[in-house]
């Protein structure tokens, strides 16, 4: 063969390849063991009313390599982080007042505390339909009016149906405006399986449909639940063993046919994906609007690559694909200092921890590690990226971080006027643990957010170190301009360190445009009324 036909052919090759590497499709791969079954209805008002769970649990925190989850933690805080040195000074930079829009917290009342759920940490979870809010934790359930009355507190155990002596962990809920039902999920570790509920209708208390996902032997650790159009997808970590010297097996997930789902099919259409050893805690994005693609996203350990899946088509015939985008290194955050005590909060690891698509864009959030401007440690800060979804590339990125200050379990959503919305946790050496939100608008340059506020001030300190895993953000499905929030405090200081919850609504009003307006039309009527005088005085003069 011609030795230029022959290179000609071996750089096409590589270049083939590798623009199905930066842009691949998956087969499903899953194991015969993997399967969705249905296991029933259940109506939340007919089960029992619980305040308290049957037994203390503290589900370990499961980091894809321990030992180097150690070592990126043992590090000095004082150290210099290369990533925030090098940044866009955009990324770094304290939030600015915007004269367009004003934040008002409009309600706010306590959520589930500690008597409710014997439980550590809580793993906080809000949801808000038509009628009513639901908050979940490890093993409760709460649900209110929309103005705030409470309705009932049910155990998770009563209402996925399972025995009380099983371990459940990593609780998500959301409603879906598209279907107009609600969506929730739970770890069964000792099944090694994950729950998935399913509600008849828009109300919350009546019936649900009941689906067990199994991973086969491996235990699906931090579950996540999204759903788009027509598919509803179910995100885990897959280890060997969760309790007892857990091995990682890889990321795995399901995509199942969401309309069956609704229907309560006893056998939903489903792929499922991995485990993939290569890949970590792949999250997948509410869609708070219509679309017939679902995004999930990925990245994790000191990387500077995000990993954009999209899923589209319908099952059982769904095809992923996947895009790598580049983003500023990510780094394992710092423990949170806090009052009162030497022990520091556990910020846990820099996964990705919550993900939402709106109008052709996708937002997310995770703990990172970066050096606030003033500052000379290293703290926990929000990290948050948005990624044009149409062009699959980066819109922003950038930290939001504050001098002394700890930040950290972010959650967000979108609200109907493309406002960014966050709540996060944040502690420092003179503050005990509270809650902060945040937003940003349109009206907003990059990197930039509207002045943070407080939601809820701590009380006591932590004394356990176990916190999060992960706070909640819901739209109002009704009133788009308000968004609820809840996240984890402690109120009260003792050996046993209860936690509590905080559950808030915020909305984001419009102020003048002219902010002027006013004291010049008062100028203009007083000139009016000067000139008209001095006209009567002149033909009075005639």
């Amino acid at each position: 063969m011609n030795k230029k036909i022959f290179l000609a052919i071996l750089f096409g090759t590589i270049l083939f390849g590798s623009n199905l590497f930066a842009n691949a499709s998956y087969a499903a791969i899953g194991s015969s063991q993997d399967k969705v079954s249905y296991t029933g209805k259940v109506n939340v008002s007919s089960l029992p009313k619980s305040k308290n769970q049957p037994h203390h649990f503290t589900m370990p925190f499961l980091p894809k390599s321990q030992s180097s989850y150690i070592e990126s933690k043992s590090k000095p805080k004082s150290i210099k982080l290369n990533n925030t040195t090098s940044m866009p000074a955009a990324r770094m930079l304290a939030p600015t007042v915007s004269i367009i829009k004003e934040v008002q917290i409009i309600s706010q009342f306590d959520g589930l505390d500690q008597s409710q759920c014997n439980c550590s940490p809580p793993d906080v979870q809000i949801a808000v339909g038509p009628d009513h809010i639901v908050e979940m934790v490890n093993t409760s359930e709460e649900v209110w009016q929309k103005q705030s009355q409470p309705v009932t507190t049910v155990s998770l155990y009563d209402f996925y149906s399972v025995a009380q002596s099983d371990f459940l962990s990593d609780p998500r809920i959301f409603f879906d405006s598209e279907s107009n039902r609600w969506f929730a999920s739970i770890l069964d570790v000792s099944t090694d399986s994950v729950k998935v509920a399913v509600s008849d209708t828009s109300d919350p208390t009546k019936n649900w449909n009941i689906y067990n996902i199994s991973f086969g032997a491996n235990c699906p650790d931090q579950p996540a639940i999204a759903v788009n159009d027509d598919k509803l997808v179910v995100s885990a970590n897959d280890f060997a063993n969760c309790l007892t010297n857990p091995t990682l097996v890889g990321a795995q997930y399901f995509v199942i046919d969401k309309s069956q789902l609704i229907q309560g099919s006893p056998n939903p259409s489903m792929e499922s994906f991995g485990p993939d050893i290569t890949e970590f805690s792949i999250m997948p994005a509410k869609s708070l609007g219509s679309t017939s693609t679902l995004y999930m996203v990925s990245a994790y350990g000191s990387t500077s690559t995000l990993r954009l899946y999209s899923i589209g088509g319908s099952v059982p015939n769904a095809t992923p694909h996947t895009k790598n985008l580049t983003i500023h290194t990510i780094n394992i955050p710092p423990g949170a200092a806090q009052k009162g005590t030497s022990i520091d909060l556990e910020t846990n690891d820099d996964r990705i921890l919550d993900a939402v698509w709106h109008n052709g864009n996708l937002w997310l959030v995770l703990t990172d590690s970066c050096t606030p401007i003033g500052d000379s440690e290293a703290r926990s800060c929000v990290r948050v990226i948005e990624i044009d979804t149409r062009m699959s590339s980066i819109v922003q990125d950038f930290d939001l971080g504050t001098s002394g200050m700890y930040y950290f379990y972010p959650a967000i959503t979108v609200d109907g006027n493309g406002d960014l919305d966050m709540i996060f946790g944040y502690s420092s050496a003179s503050s005990y643990p509270g809650l902060m939100f945040a937003t940003q608008t349109p009206a907003d340059s990059t990197g930039q957010t509207e002045p943070i506020q407080i939601l809820k001030t701590g009380a006591a300190p932590d004394t356990s170190g176990r916190y999060g895993d992960y706070f909640g953000a819901a739209l109002d499905p009704t009133n788009t301009t308000n968004v609820f929030v809840a996240g984890e405090f402690h109120s009260v200081a003792s050996s046993s360190s209860p936690w509590a919850t905080f559950i808030g609504s915020t909305a984001y009003v419009k102020a003048p445009e002219f902010p002027f307006a006013i004291p010049i039309f008062i100028a203009g009527v007083i000139f009016l009324l000067a000139f008209q005088r001095v006209g009567n005085k002149k033909r009075e003069f005639i």
